[in-house]
């Protein structure tokens, strides 16, 4: 059974504007090139931390990033994917791997 559901104009104007820019939210982030900059907060999503966090790695000097005039951090998105597989952790099979083409 169909469920009719009566709204009004400016509601359905709403809904359909949140839905577009939903959309074109979710196919921007996915079609951000590596080398895309990101502002302090955008940087803070993708590396899935705190904003608080990521000011704590700028100031100990953990985190690459950009800092023009004194004024606001930028950061490169190629960069912040290059300082998270640093601190990735060889699995077993990765290790014995480079063991055997060692020898």
């Amino acid at each position: 059974m169909t469920e009719l559901i009566i709204t009004s104009k400016e509601d359905l104007q709403l809904l359909i504007q949140a839905s577009v820019k939903k959309a074109f939210e979710e196919y921007k982030h996915h079609s951000e090139p590596d080398d895309a900059f990101l502002n302090a907060q955008e940087a803070a999503d993708f590396i899935k931390r705190s904003i608080n966090s990521l000011y704590r790695y700028t100031s100990n000097g953990q985190i690459p990033f950009i800092k023009r005039n004194g004024k606001n951090l930028t950061f490169r998105k190629s960069e912040l994917k290059k300082w998270l597989l640093e601190g990735k952790q060889k699995s077993i099979a990765e290790i014995e791997q480079e063991l055997g083409r060692k020898s």
